[in-house]
Order: C-alpha cells, then structure tokens, then sequence
C-alpha cells in the first residue's frame, strides 16, 4: 500500500456513541463524510423530491397571495406556523408529511452508511430501521454524530435562506445542496418499521 510522506501523520481518533441504556457504539471519527457514504446516500435519496424545492414553490404561491415575504412564508411552511399560512392549511399538512417522510429517509440512508462502511459492512437500511437491532434513541444518536462529521465538527449557526437564495433556480440550488450538508427537511425518526431480519454480530471493518 503506498504511503504520503506526511510530516506529521494523522492520528486515529474514535467516538463512542450512546450511552450505556442504549448501547455504545465506537466510530472512526474523520472530520467528514467519506467517498463511499456520500454516494450511499445519493444513490438511496436519487428517487426521493426534494422537499425544499416543492416548499420554495409553495411560499412564492403564498406570498404573491398575501403579500408576505416568500422567506417567511418559506420558515412557516417548514415549522408548521399555522397562524402566519391561515388559509394555506391545508397545503401545509400535506407538505410537512412529505417532508417528514423526506427527512425519515434521509436519516434511515445516513445512519446506514456510517454503519456499513465504519464498522459493519454487511449492514442494511433494513437492520437500520429494525428497533431489535437498533434501538430509535441510538439510531438518532448515530444521526447526530454523521451531522458532526459532515460538518467537519464546526460549530456554526444553520444557514438561513433569504430573499435572494429563494429567488434563485432549481439548478443553481441543486449545485449548492451537496450530500452531507445539513437539510432543513430532515426530521428523526419517532417509530422505525421493525424487521424480521435476523440480528448480526457487529464486527469493526475499515471506513470506507
């Protein structure tokens, strides 16, 4: 295998995730989302709308109607703000659905990769959302530190769209979403499927 004649090698650090009533699992910790879990959660989400897009075009329908800002019809549509949407109730319920089950897919894909390609390369989305193999608290644990990770654990405020930023086109959008960067549709799981599938031994293996 070659070898980079660092100066200064780069040190394997590990994060136990969960705590002893869940279960504690170790991960590799490397300051990012790799190759392999990137293209793991594209390929799952590839026939899932983006739900951000859908709300967009929702919150410039709304605006023009109401003469509201698009921006803050945007925040209300994505917080359940029933008093700000009024008579759009309706059409809120049903996007908050969608971008629940956006959301519940994106964690399911996430937490999958990270266990697949760092510690368990037989692991599935199945044995993900299978509560006897995963328990919910530890799975939403797993999220949170592959949000750490994505983020190369910079503690920054969540970007807030404006004005300008709603205003631009799906394209240019889509160029500045990348896999691995926080989604504002992304909400924890609250009643995983369970799965008959039979439970596995979990062995370390390389990150991929």
């Amino acid at each position: 295998m070659l070898r980079l004649p660092f100066k200064s090698e780069p040190k394997p650090t590990t994060v136990s995730v969960g705590d002893e009533e869940i279960g504690i699992l170790e991960f590799p910790k490397l300051y990012d989302l790799t190759p392999n879990e990137r293209l793991f959660i594209k390929e799952a989400m590839k026939d899932i709308p983006d739900v951000r897009f859908e709300g967009i075009k929702l919150a410039k329908e709304f605006a023009l109607a109401s003469g509201t800002p698009v921006s803050k019809m945007y925040v209300a549509l994505t917080t359940g703000d029933a008093e700000t949407l009024g008579e759009h109730l309706e059409a809120m319920l049903h996007f908050q659905e969608r971008m629940e089950k956006s959301g519940e897919k994106r964690i399911t894909a996430t937490v999958t990769a990270l266990i697949k390609y760092r510690i368990f390369p037989d692991w599935t989305e199945a044995d993900t959302d299978d509560i006897e193999q995963l328990p919910p608290k530890l799975r939403s644990r797993i999220y949170e530190f592959s949000q750490k990770e994505a983020s190369g654990w910079r503690d920054e405020p969540p970007i807030e769209l404006t004005e300008e930023d709603l205003g631009k086109s799906r394209t240019a959008l889509s160029t500045e979403s990348q896999i691995g960067e926080n989604s504002t549709g992304d909400l924890e799981s609250s009643a995983p499927t369970k799965n008959a599938s039979t439970k596995k031994t979990l062995a370390a293996s390389p990150a991929g």
